[in-house]
């Protein structure tokens, strides 16, 4: 795979989280905010409806993306191997962040009583209630699904498994049944889709960033479409067309970003396209215990959610470092010898 196909990805995820980040902290100002502040912002609560259209599509985007990659340098040929790496990439940091840091935090904040406690079996089982970890344990049962069926996602097929896996995603997110919470079956269907999508873009890889290159109108207009959505929301129609926006907004950024400058292993940037998987494990309890802390101080929420965003960030960077240094990567779903 080219070097610049490694920056573009890089740079989508890095991206991608760094919303993530911005998106829980501007969450607190809605209707949805776990933890409630004395002084609200609907511009910040809208604003942070925005994000929240994208940034998840756009990580399973990028893991399709990468899924192909592997697929082409012939490796997931076996499902055990495959299985257990993702096991080890997903699963054990979803098990140690949700017994370490988001039930502690949940209690802390008040927010399962401890007469409770017990109720956060069946929700570390069902993937149901563990907050940001749903989304490990989501991307584990898409890639679960996808290997089966790998041998499908070619060019050739490219129409008619776009088709289905849409069909999928929008049966099963127009039903709203609440079942579909458990075990992340309604997730997983709607968000294999831009997987899929993801899988299937890379093999047009070189095409689509010369494309978005050529045209830098097209940015704008997915910046115009996410504006948009402020006052257009209709559900399950207008939401692929948000979230696909704002993927075409971070590939354009991505794409620029990565033109004509090197992929360099020292410097912020480097930093945080390196630890980002880390900062996402980490920042969500932070945050959480920041707007916690904060919840009854008279604050400007203009200065409240920046500062929680940076210092949940700078925080998680340096918990990620410490891990390493202690030898203790694999919390973090990293294997020591890449680090070395």
């Amino acid at each position: 795979m080219s070097e610049t196909r490694y920056q573009v990805y890089d740079q989508m995820k890095m991206m991608a989280i760094l919303l993530v980040i911005a998106g829980h902290c501007l969450n607190m100002y809605g209707a949805d905010g776990a933890i409630p502040v004395m002084n609200g912002s609907r511009f910040l609560a809208a604003l942070g409806s925005v994000v929240y259209r994208f940034h998840i599509p756009t990580l399973f985007f990028v893991s399709g993306a990468l899924f192909a990659v592997g697929l082409k340098k012939g490796k997931y040929g076996v499902f055990l191997p495959f299985i257990k790496g993702k096991r080890g990439r997903l699963l054990i940091p979803y098990l140690f962040f949700a017994v370490f840091a988001v039930l502690p935090t949940l209690l802390i904040c008040g927010l399962l009583p401890v007469s409770r406690v017990y109720l956060f079996v069946p929700y570390l089982i069902s993937g149901y209630q563990v907050r940001h970890l749903w989304y490990l344990y989501c991307l584990f049962l898409v890639f679960a699904l996808m290997w089966p069926f790998k041998r499908f996602l070619k060019r050739e097929n490219a129409l008619k498994v776009l088709l289905l896996s849409f069909v999928v995603s929008v049966a099963v997110r127009a039903t709203g049944f609440d079942f579909l919470k458990y075990f992340q079956i309604g997730n997983t269907a709607y968000y294999q889709f831009f997987f899929v999508c993801g899988v299937l873009c890379e093999d047009r890889f070189d095409a689509i960033r010369a494309f978005l290159l050529k045209r830098k109108l097209i940015a704008l207009i997915a910046f115009g479409l996410l504006l948009l959505s402020l006052f257009f929301d209709f559900y399950v129609f207008t939401g692929y067309l948000y979230a696909f926006a704002g993927i075409v907004l971070i590939i354009c950024f991505s794409c620029f970003s990565a033109e004509g400058s090197p992929r360099r292993k020292t410097g912020i940037n480097a930093v945080l396209v390196r630890d980002s998987y880390g900062v996402y494990l980490f920042h969500a309890m932070l945050v959480y215990l920041i707007y916690y802390a904060f919840s009854s101080v008279n604050i400007s929420p203009y200065i409240l959610a920046p500062v929680a965003a940076a210092v949940s960030l700078l925080v998680s960077l340096l918990l990620v470092k410490v891990l390493r240094c202690l030898g203790l990567e694999f919390i973090i779903g990293e294997r020591k010898k890449l680090h070395e």
